[in-house]
């Protein structure tokens, strides 16, 4: 059995998804945005207490434009000739404050739990544990944006900025590690290891312009034949989850 050593791969691990983190994040075109962003995408879209409307919006230099949309064969077209509906000047936006979106959509997303805490079991106390392990999330998600024209550079040129509020509820199936020695077991197995467990369960995921958490409830079992002593099998455990988006 090759050995290895768990502090090694927890770091690299880590380091390997910040990395993802850092590519996944640095789009700034609205052509290329992430979810916390705005992109040429249909939105509900409402101004002020108006009536609320699909329309899709499409980025001109230093204007966005917001067309009429309609459905045709199961997709959102714009009607032939429809001029936009709303023009937003980035650098005068007129009106950027009235206006409210929101986006529905599912979420894919990998994801990790670093921090699981576990509730006692027989004499074992309740632990927080940060363990290795990686997940598939599939969610149905919530994205809200608000533009918002009033912030101004140094030199009184105004800035286009967009409030995003996100909320994702869902499920998620992965894989990691555990331990399991005879504490765990009660006194069944005399090794101490790093077990396979196969972990499932249910998220909420939160965003906050670029800041992203979840809230995890999950449930792991040992994949090993120790699977029948280990006091962790099949327990609920509660987590905080981080990820990155792959829709």
């Amino acid at each position: 059995m090759m050995a290895f050593t768990k502090k090694n791969h927890c770091s690299a691990f880590y380091q390997t998804l910040a990395g993802v983190l850092l590519v996944g994040t640095s789009c700034s075109s609205i052509k290329n945005s992430p979810k916390y962003g705005l992109g040429e995408e249909v939105y509900l879209s409402k101004i002020d207490e108006g009536n609320s409307q699909q329309l899709y919006l499409e980025e001109q230099g230093e204007v966005l434009e917001f067309y009429e949309v309609e459905r045709k064969d199961g997709k959102w077209v714009v009607p032939d000739g429809k001029s936009p509906l709303l023009v937003i000047d980035k650098t005068n936006p007129e009106f950027a404050n009235q206006l409210h979106l929101t986006k529905k959509s599912f979420d894919l997303d990998l994801i990790t739990i670093p921090i699981k805490y576990r509730p006692a079991q027989s004499v074992v106390p309740s632990q927080i544990n940060s363990v290795l392990n990686a997940a598939a999330y599939l969610g149905y998600r919530l994205d809200y944006y608000q533009l918002d024209g009033s912030a101004t550079s140094p030199l009184g040129k105004v800035n286009l900025t967009t409030d995003h509020f996100g909320v994702s509820f869902g499920g998620f199936l992965g894989i990691g590690n555990s331990d399991v020695n005879e504490f765990l077991t009660a006194g069944i197995v005399p090794i101490d290891y790093q077990g396979i467990v196969l972990s499932k369960g249910i998220a909420a995921i939160f965003a906050v312009n670029k800041f992203t958490l979840g809230l995890a409830i999950g449930w792991d079992n040992l994949l090993d034949s120790n699977r029948s002593f280990w006091i962790y099998q099949n327990k609920p455990w509660l987590g905080l989850t981080i990820g990155i988006n792959l829709n």
